[in-house]
């Protein structure tokens, strides 16, 4: 089974002590959700997945996350403009 997993970069680490780039409230707060382990699939609990991609999208363009996928428990960057869950 595939999933989608989201990972702070520097910057992102950067933005959370910093607060820097201005992030609204729940961008703020999913980026700090982000720790390379909880997948899309558990975060659409948090947020409708629109909403989700949305945010998803503004984080991975700012270079505050990296997208990776897992495969039966092994874990791979990619860096690729989609954001499908």
């Amino acid at each position: 089974m595939e999933s989608t997993f989201y990972e702070k970069t520097a910057a992102g680490i950067s933005e959370i002590s910093t607060r820097s780039q201005q992030l609204n409230f729940k961008e703020r707060q999913l980026l700090i959700l982000i720790d390379g382990k909880i997948s899309v699939a558990a975060l659409t609990q948090l947020m409708p997945l629109a909403d989700l991609l949305l945010r998803l999208e503004k984080l991975q363009m700012a270079g505050m996350i990296t997208c990776s996928v897992a495969k039966q428990g092994k874990k791979t960057a990619f860096t690729e403009k989609s954001l499908d869950p």
